[in-house]
């Protein structure tokens, strides 16, 4: 198995600072744990969360706590194409903006 830092290299591709992708993510998980509260004092034991690339669900069943992950559409069709066809969606913003800073000079210079 490998694991990868999500968080390490959303920050490099965005410039948003890796502190503060972890604050971030920190108050999504107390966001999470709130709502889970509130969902149990609600009187549900199935609590869902959109969290923009799928939905978590968590399944509270007296002791036991289960965790379930669902893909939204256009981030299981991301993988899906990066697997079967090789089309790495970030590789793919990468050559865009590359060509642009390369383009905008150049049509700076024909105008």
């Amino acid at each position: 198995m490998i694991n990868y830092d999500l968080i390490k290299d959303t920050s490099l591709v965005t410039s948003i600072k890796e502190n503060t992708l972890r604050r971030l993510m920190k108050k999504m998980a107390y966001c999470i744990c709130n709502d889970v509260e509130e969902g149990i004092r609600k009187g549900e034991n199935i609590i869902n969360f959109n969290i923009g690339i799928g939905n978590i669900t968590v399944y509270v069943d007296e002791e036991t706590i289960k965790y379930r992950f669902l893909p939204a559409p256009k981030f299981e069709n991301a993988v899906k194409e990066t697997v079967n066809e090789g089309k790495n969606p970030l590789t793919i913003k990468l050559e865009e903006a590359l060509v642009q800073c390369l383009l905008t000079p150049l049509q700076k210079d024909l105008t």
